[in-house]
């Protein structure tokens, strides 16, 4: 399991908030190994990216998250390319074959990059869009998680959207 937060235009004064938010969701799945906790933010603020995950050693050969310089790729669920040419569940491969990913995965999964020049954030389904992404919308702020009681909480807000 890879539970993420990304925020576009979140105000850099909420990342700590959104941070402490994302580490809080051990008590929801204690699964989740703090020691995986990373984020990124874009020189900008523009982006925002944060997740952690199951124990490295757990969910290996699963890796979930790539960094460099200027990038970050990761992912949630199964990615699977059915011709066996790469390892889709190595976040460093799903970089590499990044514009191949559309036409070739398989699996229930989520999989985002964000970029910082040009700035650029990109998110990729599954097909049937069977693993779950959710949203928060409020003036030109997203909040976007795999998780609705986190962006809940990083809203501190839990009223029901009628037209969700």
């Amino acid at each position: 399991m890879n539970l993420f937060v990304i925020g576009w235009n979140l105000p850099k004064e909420h990342h700590p908030m959104a941070w402490a938010e994302l580490r809080r969701m051990t008590e929801v799945y204690p699964q989740l190994d703090p020691e995986t906790f990373w984020y990124h933010s874009s020189p900008c603020g523009t982006i925002f990216t944060a997740s952690m995950h199951t124990a490295s050693q757990a969910a290996a050969p699963r890796r979930y998250v790539m960094q460099n310089n200027d990038q970050v790729v990761f992912y949630s669920g199964l990615p699977i390319d059915p011709t066996g040419a790469y390892p889709a569940h190595h976040a460093e491969a799903l970089s590499a074959h990044w514009d191949q990913l559309a036409k070739s995965l398989e699996g229930q999964h989520v999989i985002i990059r964000a970029i910082d020049d040009p700035l650029r954030l990109e998110l990729m389904t599954d097909f049937l869009g069977m693993e779950q992404v959710y949203y928060s919308q409020q003036g030109d702020t997203w909040l976007i998680s795999n998780s609705v009681q986190l962006i809940e909480q990083i809203n501190g807000s839990s009223a029901l959207d009628p037209l969700g």
